[in-house]
């Protein structure tokens, strides 16, 4: 089809030459219809014909256009009418002129398309090279995910070779674990597909995955979050806050019954955004984990660090346990966020393991 709306970068067909050839009858039959009102502008219908024909046909199709029309106005509509005969000066004046115009929107136009044509090549090429780019990159994040999980199957192996319930079995296979956690976080965060959907579905299809891998599909998982595009940092940061928490509702929350729900909220307040992780289990109680607990905990500790934000863990109003960050606006530049040091742990605990004190603990992370 005919694109009315872009010159032409392509070489000329018949069917441009056929163009011009319609350009040209209409300048002639507006100029012989209109001629009293033109009889002192004999080329003025012709020079707009050599233009549109530029544009829309081709340098070489003007050319023939041009041409055409300066015969067709000199032995039309230059007096005297009929002849060949050329009058002295005004008649090589207004021919003089004519040439002078057509050569000029012919060179510039065809400077214009050439320039456009350039364009368009380079921003071929450009879009080529993002997509070879795409491709090398989605594969680069391919083999680590990949790299990551033998790591992880690596340390489980050496894992069988330790003496049962040993405090090196059971760090083994938690490192291990948390490997193959991290490997899918990166997998669902650098996955293409996700697109506008956000970081709202590569945290449900996370938790998911964290559930799945402990054979527990009948908990059900809801997730609340904008279509956010947030940094890779934040993003990462985000998931294994709920891959963890995942991961501490299963030792806990979901211990020794069937079913269950873990419902995930992301939200924007005022000058900062919130993510609160809720379990339906019969929650801390009493007592809240302290400062000084399980890696799991120092691991949430640490990301909150990195996004510079606030974590509380607190027993939900409808029952269960709840986790709840505070941190600034994601879709902004990580570098420049607050880093607050995490407190080593002291000792080996469990994640829920009991306080004294029954009020809830918050912590700058």
């Amino acid at each position: 089809m005919f694109d009315v709306t872009r010159p032409n970068l392509r070489r000329e067909t018949p069917r441009d030459y056929a163009l011009g050839a319609v350009f040209l009858a209409a300048a002639f039959v507006v100029r012989y219809a209109a001629d009293d009102m033109l009889s002192g502008v004999p080329f003025v219908t012709f020079i707009l014909a050599v233009l549109f024909t530029a544009y829309f046909a081709g340098w070489r199709s003007s050319i023939g256009v041009a041409a055409a029309s300066f015969l067709s106005a000199w032995y039309f509509f230059l007096e005297p009418r009929g002849s060949w005969v050329l009058q002295w000066p005004h008649g090589a004046l207004a021919l003089g002129f004519f040439t002078i115009i057509s050569a000029s929107q012919i060179g510039l136009v065809a400077m214009l398309v050439e320039s456009l044509r350039r364009r368009d090549a380079k921003r071929m090429e450009l879009e080529s090279h993002r997509r070879i780019q795409q491709a090398l990159f989605q594969e680069l994040q391919h083999r680590v995910a990949n790299g990551m999980q033998l790591i992880s199957s690596i340390l489980l192996l050496q894992g069988r070779l330790l003496a049962p319930a040993s405090e090196a079995k059971e760090a083994i296979d938690a490192a291990a674990v948390r490997l193959a956690t991290l490997a899918r976080v990166h997998r669902r965060l650098n996955d293409p597909s996700l697109g506008a959907e956000g970081i709202g579905t590569a945290l449900k299809e996370l938790a998911e995955d964290v559930l799945a891998a402990a054979g527990r599909r009948d908990v059900e998982v809801t997730v609340a979050a904008p279509a956010l595009a947030i940094k890779p940092a934040a993003g990462t940061s985000l998931a294994m806050v709920v891959a963890e928490a995942t991961t501490n509702a299963l030792k806990h929350a979901f211990a020794g019954r069937q079913g269950g729900t873990l419902d995930v909220r992301l939200q924007a307040l005022p000058g900062a955004w919130q993510l609160t992780v809720t379990d339906n289990g019969p929650g801390y109680g009493g007592a809240v984990p302290g400062k000084t607990d399980s890696l799991g905990l120092l691991i949430i500790r640490s990301m909150a660090s990195r996004l510079g934000g606030k974590v509380e863990f607190l027993n939900a109003p409808s029952g269960g346990a709840q986790l709840s960050l505070r941190f600034p606006d994601p879709t902004g530049d990580m570098d420049a966020l607050p880093s607050q040091p995490v407190e080593q742990p002291a000792r080996r605990s469990t994640d829920r393991q009991r306080a004294r004190e029954p009020q809830p603990s918050t912590e700058q992370a």
